[in-house]
Parts: C-alpha cells; structure tokens; sequence
C-alpha cells in the first residue's frame, strides 16, 4: 500500500514549500484543463448550425405571434423535466425509495424553486 504523510494542517508553514512539485501538480492540471477547453469549442463549433436553427424556429414563432419570454419559459421547463426523469431512471430501489420519501415529506415545499433544489441535490 502506498502510505504517504497526511498533509499539514491548514496554514501550517513549518514543512518548507516544494514549489517545484508544486508547480508540477499545476503544469499538470493545466494540460488536462486545456484538453476540456478543445473539447468544449469542438463541441460548440459543432452545436452552432443546431442553434442558429434554433434562433430561426424561435423567430418565426415569435413572427406567429408568440411571445419569446413564454416560449423560453415552457422549453426549459420541458428539458428540466426530461433531465429530472433521466436522473430518476439512474435511481436504483432504494434510492428511489427514499426520494419518494423526501418527496412526500416536502409536500408543498417541493413545489418551491428551494423544494426543487433540495430534491435535484438528493438525486
């Protein structure tokens, strides 16, 4: 097994600063980040036709005499269940048990934007 010595405690200064290690785990964190930021434009590049049809669509529905603020309103409203559903379905038994239980136990309060929370954190 591989032991190593607990860090010190928070604000201890009496080991001396490795700045080389240190700089080490930074360089290293850094390299991984930079790969999720490729990723993510990659992703975003690939994403914007989707948008900007998504931009037109909204247009003409605005053009049909919907508002956008509504239209917004009620597609978010949509992804949040089909995300809350998703999340439901990676429950197991038990798990899904006591959120039936968290919320019974919320009652009303689970209707609350801080119900909502509170429920999506259980899960």
């Amino acid at each position: 097994m591989n032991e190593q010595a607990a860090p010190p405690a928070e604000g201890d200064n009496s080991e001396a600063f490795n700045g080389e290690k240190y700089l080490q785990y930074v360089e290293t964190i850094e390299a991984e980040q930079a790969k999720i930021d490729a990723i993510m434009d990659a992703a975003k590049k690939k994403a914007q036709p989707h948008k900007e049809k998504i931009n037109e669509f909204k247009k003409d529905a605005h053009n049909d005499g919907f508002r956008r603020r509504p239209l917004n309103l009620t597609l978010a409203e949509r992804r949040n269940r089909r995300r809350e559903k998703a999340k439901a379905a990676k429950l197991n038994d038990d798990q899904r048990s006591e959120y039936d239980r968290m919320v019974k136990a919320l009652g009303a309060f689970g209707d609350t934007e801080l119900g909502q929370a509170a429920l999506q954190a259980a899960q």
